[in-house]
């Protein structure tokens, strides 16, 4: 691998035009999606303690995504997040906690959806390669500078663009097995399954489902079925 990356290295010229490519291949992955005006994913999160394959599974978690229009929810275990053009709200079934915030970040769609924000990614890379491992499956692999991440893959489908995995590789060391050294973990994303046209229960993307707004003041409160939950309004934190 290292010799790999060392010949990519000594030739920029292929590298910016392999850079070029994969920019298009994330354009066009954007663009599907944002044609898709309501989508429903099935994804697993599958977390190892180590980068190569064969490392020891050490947490699995299913999550539902859900989007209508700009507004996207966001399940997983007892977590959901509702994002909306406007507001980021988080509710914990188990802790019991509910926080609304201001949308701070225009990328926490992206990141919630792939993992990371992809462009952000790219911007970052040092090298970058687009391969087809296998027929109609296209593959991008970064190898970024970023302090969380220090490298990426993103594997689609070549034809409609839509996600199939991301694996991120992550570049602090930690321990995860007793008596165990420190090992990076590697996070795979699954799309078990996307649809296109799903049916959603009528309030699933509804803010009026976790809070309610003074007419007068403007504030938020949690609504009745949120009221024993600890609550947090973060919107007026500048």
């Amino acid at each position: 691998m290292k010799n790999i990356l060392l010949a990519i290295c000594l030739l920029p010229c292929l590298l910016s035009a392999q850079k070029e490519a994969v920019r298009q291949e994330i354009a066009a992955i954007g663009q599907a999606y944002s044609d898709l005006s309501e989508m429903r994913s099935e994804i697993e999160y599958i977390m190892y303690a180590g980068h190569r394959p064969g490392a020891k599974e050490i947490d699995r978690e299913k999550a539902v995504m859900s989007r209508s229009g700009d507004a996207y929810h966001f399940k997983i275990g007892p977590i959901e997040t509702l994002l909306t053009k406007d507001y980021n709200i988080a509710a914990d079934h188990e802790d019991k906690t509910l926080t609304i915030d201001k949308i701070r970040n225009p990328s926490m769609r992206t990141e919630q959806q792939f993992g990371l924000d992809m462009v952000t990614a790219l911007n970052a890379c040092d090298t970058v390669w687009l391969s087809e491992p296998a027929a109609g499956t296209k593959k991008i692999s970064l190898v970024i500078a970023l302090p969380d991440l220090e490298k990426a893959e993103l594997w689609f489908d070549a034809k409609t663009h839509l996600m199939q995995k991301v694996v991120l590789y992550y570049r602090e060391a930690e321990i995860w097995e007793e008596n165990k050294p420190a090992a990076k973990a590697r996070m795979e994303i699954l799309y078990r399954r996307q649809e296109k046209s799903p049916t959603f229960a009528k309030d699933l993307f509804s803010v009026t489902r976790f809070v309610r707004r003074n007419a007068v003041t403007g504030s938020f409160s949690p609504a009745p079925y949120f009221q024993q939950y600890t609550y947090t309004d973060q919107t007026n934190i500048q």
